[in-house]
Order: structure tokens, then sequence, then C-alpha cells
């Protein structure tokens, strides 16, 4: 199935919110509730599998590079 055509909007509002510190996540089920909240809010339906997905990927991305951020 193609992607929704508010996927590009989604992506980059919780990538906007973790930049600005307002999502730091400490599990993909954070950024999945924020994918889901986000696109009630917005009035679009997403599947809580497809929203899991999404989820896992950005987690993924934002945990490696927590990992790799120098301290200090």
């Amino acid at each position: 199935r193609p992607p929704a055509a508010f996927n590009d909007d989604l992506m980059c509002a919780i990538w906007g919110r973790i930049h600005q510190g307002e999502l730091i996540p400490k599990r993909a089920a954070d950024v999945t509730n924020a994918i889901l909240d986000w696109a009630a809010l917005k009035g679009h339906e997403i599947g809580e599998t497809t929203a899991k997905e999404k989820a896992r990927k950005i987690f993924n991305i934002y945990e490696n590079e927590v990992e790799n951020t120098p301290k200090g």
C-alpha cells in the first residue's frame, strides 16, 4: 500500500519535537504514542501497526544518535 499523503508531515513533526527537546523518548512506545496523538490531532487515521513501524525506525535512529553524541 502506498504511504499516506500526510506521511512526510507526520515524520517532520515527530523529528521536530525530538530536535526541539519536546519529545525525549525513552522507548519506541513513546514515539508510537506521539505518532498516534499527532495523527488524531490532525484528523488522520493511522493504524497502530503502521505507527509502531514508523516509531521503531525513528527510535532506532534517535537511540543511535544519542549513544554516539560526545558527552561533555
